[in-house]
């Protein structure tokens, strides 16, 4: 065999030396995207899970506040009861009928609250369906990658052996003097 037939045995070796291994680089970039991807929903779900708690602990605090003015509300109707004047009935009247205003606010802002609550868990649960999916996408890239290499493993070792004999082969070039 001529010097040029060694030569292109050697790069038909190699050839598909890079095809399969550019195979199993292939089937491990698309695992690591599913990686990257499934890390940063994973990282959007406890943004949101801390925005849930948040969101909570402000409905709660509003509901707290609104029961803690009712009961000032219901302590004011017994000294307005029993109030002996007047002035001191239209005292206590102007502070239940403040109360009630500013207690109209914290309901309103509860209910806000408690809509926002519920936008966050819906926005939770979405995200939760995408992190079920991407984890199978995930699992088959995985299964893909570890076919891949085991079906090429052994092609990859019986190429690599072919080359070094092809290239054992071809002779050393020569340098001009």
């Amino acid at each position: 065999m001529s010097v040029t037939g060694k030569l292109v045995r050697l790069h038909r070796v190699e050839v598909q030396i890079r095809g399969l291994t550019e195979r199993l680089r292939s089937a491990e970039r698309y695992l690591q995207q599913q990686d990257s991807l499934l890390a940063s929903l994973n990282a959007q779900r406890e943004a949101l899970k801390a925005q849930l708690k948040q969101v909570e602990a402000t409905f709660r605090n509003d509901e707290t506040e609104a029961g803690s003015i009712d009961e000032k509300i219901k302590k004011l109707r017994d000294q307005m009861n029993a109030a002996t004047s007047n002035k001191q009935y239209a005292a206590f009247l102007t502070e239940i009928n403040t109360l009630k205003a500013d207690k109209s606010e914290i309901d309103t802002r509860a209910l806000t609250s408690l809509t926002k609550l519920d936008e966050v868990k819906a926005q939770v649960a979405a995200l939760d369906e995408q992190v079920a999916e991407r984890e199978q996408v995930r699992k088959v890239a995985l299964a893909d990658r570890d076919t891949q290499a085991a079906a090429v493993k052994d092609r990859l070792d019986e190429l690599h052996k072919e080359r070094e004999v092809a290239a054992a082969d071809v002779p050393p070039s020569r340098q001009r003097t």
